[in-house]
């Protein structure tokens, strides 16, 4: 592994020492931001690429079997740092190799102390932590800088319109070749050569159809992790008196709208003997006042935050999607192993629809909270249902989203955006 120049920076050292558990940042920001956020976040990017420096000349071919990516920070638990992990990997499978650098971008954000929020991560890439101390624009001018010393041409930017500091970086453009990774939100400022989007309907509602832009479908390894990894029991989390369970994995904030609950709690109504399961960082309190309010409290197990929830998804049944903000990752880990999923429909052009996206079947989508109902309580009822549902799901999962499909797909856009960088193209 390459050493680093000293200075502020600190780097992580990847290894098979035992993460500890880490919940979501509470500095995490949610889609469901008011309006104004929304515009007033979006005239802060249109702003950084009016500021933004020249995009950097030829120099000569441009490299490609060394890579970047830039990302707010990097820790265990954090979907982008999961899914650079595993880029990495695949990449460094096709002969590419990656650096990871942060920005700490949330460091002395509003009222967070300026501390590093990045942790050791088991990664194929050199891992450079950025500076928690300093202003706003000297921060970014260091990651730049440390971005231009390791002279990469090719920089994955995985960050949204939220992460300004992230944005900031990319607009001095210390690469020649620069891609947004847009995992919800892709960045509206035109400082960069692509566009990769994990969601098709980010493809769909891009604002710069001008610039190369792919399609590359979120992945999991939870088949290898569950070939690994020692089943939970149901006696572990005292379901043992239950005959059916579902579940619910990822940030709490996405449970805990109104709409989710309610519907939960006619689902548990139902089923007297039915419990279910929640995995996830966040603040617990609305669903619990919701759930002990109509008397069901007891029939659900919170389980705070897990490292991996690969052991507890032979517990469950039926997987019930959050809404209306849609769960992602969460989503395909119990399709890997032919579990049923129920996802609620929205407008196929907002990031609220992406569990329809994934799951990609018709039987697992249904169009209002009435059919969710319904649907979960035929899976609930009938064993047979859930088999069936559940192998067109695995099916999904196989073709679609394992690992393996990973480095070249990228490789391949990798070489489109240089071709079209190296031509002068727009």
């Amino acid at each position: 592994m390459l050493r680093v120049r000293r200075r502020s920076w600190r780097k992580l050292h990847s290894g098979s020492a035992t993460i500890t558990k880490r919940p979501t940042p509470a500095w995490h920001w949610t889609t469901t931001s008011a309006q104004s956020s929304s515009d007033w976040i979006r005239q802060a990017c249109e702003f950084q690429a009016r500021l933004a420096k020249p995009r950097s000349g030829p120099r000569g071919a441009i490299r490609t079997d060394r890579i970047a990516h830039v990302i707010g920070c990097f820790l265990p638990g954090h979907a982008p740092s999961l899914y650079i992990q595993l880029m990495s990997d695949a990449l460094a499978d096709h002969g590419v190799q990656s650096c990871v650098f942060t920005t700490e971008w949330a460091a002395g954000w509003f009222f967070n102390p300026p501390e590093r929020q990045s942790q050791p991560m088991d990664v194929k890439a050199e891992t450079i932590v950025g500076p928690e101390q300093g202003g706003f624009l000297e921060r970014a001018d260091r990651v730049a800088e440390a971005i231009r010393e390791h002279d990469i041409d090719v920089v994955f930017y995985h960050c949204g319109p939220t992460e300004q500091i992230t944005i900031r970086v990319a607009a001095l453009h210390p690469a020649r070749v620069q891609i947004n990774v847009n995992h919800a939100t892709e960045v509206d400022a035109d400082i960069f050569e692509g566009f990769a989007h994990l969601f098709q309907n980010g493809l769909e509602r891009s604002r710069f159809p001008h610039r190369p832009s792919r399609w590359i479908p979120l992945i999991s390894d939870i088949e290898d992790r569950l070939a690994v990894c020692s089943p939970a029991s149901r006696m572990d989390f005292d379901v043992v008196g239950a005959e059916t369970v579902s579940g619910t994995f990822g940030n709490l904030f996405k449970a805990s709208s109104e709409e989710y609950i309610r519907t939960l709690v006619r689902i548990l109504e139902r089923f007297p003997k039915h419990y279910h399961l929640i995995a996830g960082s966040g603040d617990e309190e609305p669903l619990r006042q919701g759930l002990d309010a109509a008397g069901l409290l007891s029939r659900v197990r919170f389980l705070g935050y897990m490292d991996d929830v690969a052991p507890i998804l032979n517990l469950i049944d039926v997987y019930l999607n959050t809404f209306p903000v849609s769960e992602g990752q969460s989503i395909l880990e119990p399709m890997s192993i032919a579990k049923p999923v129920v996802v609620l429909k929205y407008a196929e052009a907002t990031h609220f629809n992406a569990g329809a996206e994934l799951a990609g079947i018709p039987e697992a989508v249904v169009d209002s909270e009435d059919e969710y109902v319904e649907l979960a309580s035929r899976l609930i009822e009938d064993p047979g249902l859930r088999d069936q549902h559940g192998a067109k799901l695995q099916r999904q999962f196989r073709e679609n989203f394992r690992p393996s499909g990973l480095g070249p797909r990228y490789v391949d856009f990798i070489d489109e955006v240089v071709r079209q960088t190296a031509s002068g193209s727009p």
